[in-house]
């Protein structure tokens, strides 16, 4: 268990778990598991994810 002391942390903590997710994802698509299109969209969609964290810590920042 872990404990989340600030929004940043949140922040932190959600990017390792996007991160995870897309491996995951990469690991289903090279088993056959997943449809590359289907990889190919969600990966989109992690990336506009990773980009809106990352906005969020910047704001937490200041």
């Amino acid at each position: 268990m872990f404990v989340v002391t600030s929004g940043q942390d949140f922040a932190g903590y959600a990017c390792g778990s996007l991160y995870e997710v897309v491996t995951q994802m990469k690991i289903a698509e090279n088993e056959d598991f997943l449809a590359k299109a289907d990889y190919d969209h969600m990966y989109r969609q992690a990336e506009e994810i990773s980009r809106m964290l990352s906005g969020l810590r910047r704001s937490l920042r200041h």
